[in-house]
């Protein structure tokens, strides 16, 4: 039966792999200003700065892979976590000195490192996808925790599934006209080949952020079984929602990247308006918002005692909060006054560059912080002791605030510096919780008991 899991000699193999995955994000950021990357251009992305993101991105969804892997993996399957563990660890390593080694597009060294790292992505999220899986049981779909467990399989698929069209836009970009399946998919479609790519490239963009995010916002649910009487509804309703939207977002998206779709844009008024994918995001963010209760809420299940009786992955909602009202809220706020932001482009719009600040801002910060912060959060151990999970918290905390009010302060004050200093603050929470688990990791098992938590003396 799939279901929370006992501690054992993986737990500590875990603890291994998600510090590797933490120091390997923490060097591509310092990296990435050694390197010459230019995080604080207006904008989208330029193809370097995409492909740094991608090997931030990596480590991170890695993480939230193996904290799904750790705690809802079938018993006994060491080799098989091992490997799985193992697989994430050389994609990272690969995606990211591939990555500093990018100058341009093109095939050079560093592309083909990068490329190899994220076939290695690919084929540990599939693993973890099909562990997860496989043994559910008719008891593990009931109820609340099996309406968690069914969208956080969703999420995780989704995922996978937006992996092809990014290794298919890394084609066009390396290969150019010599790639044949993506002239072949544009003349079947009969569209242009520059609106195919940028099909491509901004379908794999949002859906692989958003499934991400909502992957991350169930995980606790699940590995705790967290409830809290009188609010199943607000809990219910949230998961519902959430898996609704990733499903549609998923269908929107990918209709939108092979048939060449664009998505309508609803309440039009003016040049402003809100595109229906934009819609379903708000979807998303309204069902997260709705597991407030259940984050905050005490761990239920066939806990010890001491893990019940503390607040349950409560870090989290700050995350939530700052993707609701700095990415969401800003941007639908955006959407409805295009007049004044003029979607970024050459159009006289006296608020060009604000919304050119706020593009740039929002992909930093919600595309690359925030899913970093996430996966780093999923494997805080309850071994630690309160003053250190406070301080780890405390610098995470630092990179939301700043962040959040980052993005504000750039679209609006054209000045970077508050996300700057996010960035700062991300890398250091990576560093600090990579040494923490290494240290953790070194304990012998007989120190810890079934839930992670020291033993007490003569026990």
């Amino acid at each position: 039966m799939l279901g929370p899991r006992k501690l054992d000699e993986t737990h500590f193999g875990f603890r291994t792999f998600a510090a590797i995955h933490l120091f390997v994000a923490a060097a591509i950021l310092g990296g990435s200003f050694w390197t010459g990357v230019q995080w604080f251009a207006l904008g989208d992305f330029e193809w370097r700065e995409a492909m740094t993101v991608h090997a931030v991105l990596i480590p991170a969804w890695m993480l939230l892979a193996l904290a799904s892997l750790e705690q809802l993996g079938p018993a006994g399957g060491v080799k098989w976590n091992s490997l799985v563990g193992w697989t994430s660890v050389v994609s990272s390593l690969l995606a990211g000195a591939g990555a500093l080694t990018i100058r341009t597009e093109g095939i050079s060294a560093g592309s083909v490192i990068q490329g190899l790292g994220m076939a290695l992505a690919d084929l540990a999220g599939i693993a973890v996808l099909a562990t997860l899986v496989l043994p559910v049981s008719r008891e593990s779909r009931r109820g609340c925790y099996g309406l968690a467990l069914w969208t956080l399989i969703a999420s995780l698929a989704a995922v996978s599934a937006a992996t092809p069209l990014g290794h298919l836009a890394a084609g066009v970009k390396a290969l150019g006209n010599q790639f044949f399946v993506f002239h072949t998919h544009a003349s079947m479609m009969g569209l242009e080949p520059k609106k195919v790519l940028e099909g491509y490239v901004g379908s794999h963009g949002h859906q692989i952020v958003a499934a991400f995010l909502a992957a991350a916002f169930v995980l606790p649910l699940v590995r705790k079984r967290i409830t809290r009487p009188g609010l199943d509804w607000a809990q219910t309703c949230g998961l519902s929602l959430v898996l609704l939207a990733t499903v549609a977002q998923v269908a929107v998206y990918q209709a939108s990247a092979w048939l060449g779709w664009e998505p309508p844009t609803l309440f039009v008024r003016g040049l402003s308006g809100v595109p229906l994918d934009d819609i379903v995001l708000a979807l998303l963010g309204g069902g997260f918002l709705l597991l407030i209760p259940a984050l905050t809420a005490p761990a239920g299940g066939a806990g010890n005692g001491r893990t019940g009786s503390r607040p349950a992955y409560g870090a989290f909602v700050p995350l939530l909060m700052a993707f609701a009202i700095a990415i969401v809220g800003l941007g639908l706020y955006i959407e409805f006054h295009e007049e004044f932001f003029g979607h970024g482009e050459e159009t006289g719009a006296p608020g060009r560059l604000k919304d050119l600040a706020y593009i740039r801002s929002h992909l930093l910060f919600g595309c690359m912080i925030i899913p970093l912060l996430l996966g780093s959060l999923s494997h805080v151990p309850l071994s630690l002791g309160k003053t250190m999970r406070l301080a780890i918290h405390a610098i995470g905390g630092a990179a939301v605030l700043s962040g959040s009010a980052g993005v504000f302060w750039w679209t609006f004050a054209l000045e970077p510096f508050l996300m700057k200093l996010a960035m700062c603050f991300a890398a250091l929470s990576a560093v600090v919780l990579a040494i923490v688990l290494a240290l953790d990791g070194l304990r012998a098992p007989g120190q810890l008991d079934s839930q992670g938590e020291p033993k007490a003396a003569g026990t």
